[in-house]
């Protein structure tokens, strides 16, 4: 189904499921709403982050896992995620990752009505 929205979207690309990494493919199935999907990728990118040395782990492998976690009302997984990719963009001085884990971590907060944390993230610790 991802590689059928993408073909749509970019008929330019016609593209098959082995062209692509699985981030891509988690990415494009958690933007149509395939969760389940999404979460199936996700999982074979993280294995692949896991062989790497954490200081060159990509932040956004873990913000998207805690995205597809958030999505499934599982909030202490998405919790524990966003706080790793926190930990990484800290190590990395990524900026722009960072903001997105504090923010979306301060959401699940939020969700879960635990308002001192989703105001101590909100606030870009």
């Amino acid at each position: 189904m991802a590689l059928k929205y993408i073909n749509e979207t970019w008929p330019f690309s016609k593209r098959s499921e082995k062209d692509f990494n699985s981030f891509e493919l988690s990415r494009t199935y958690f933007t149509i709403g395939e969760i389940d999907s999404s979460f199936k990728y996700i999982k074979k990118n993280l294995e692949y982050e896991y062989s790497k040395p954490f200081e060159k782990r990509y932040t956004t492998t873990f913000i998207a896992l805690a995205d597809v976690f958030k999505a499934k009302g599982l909030y202490d997984s998405a919790i524990y995620y966003y706080k790793i990719a926190i930990q990484l963009t800290k190590l990395k001085s990524a900026k722009k990752d960072y903001l997105e884990a504090t923010s979306d971590l301060a959401d699940t907060y939020f969700r879960i009505l635990q308002l001192d944390s989703a105001i101590h993230y909100r606030d870009w610790e």
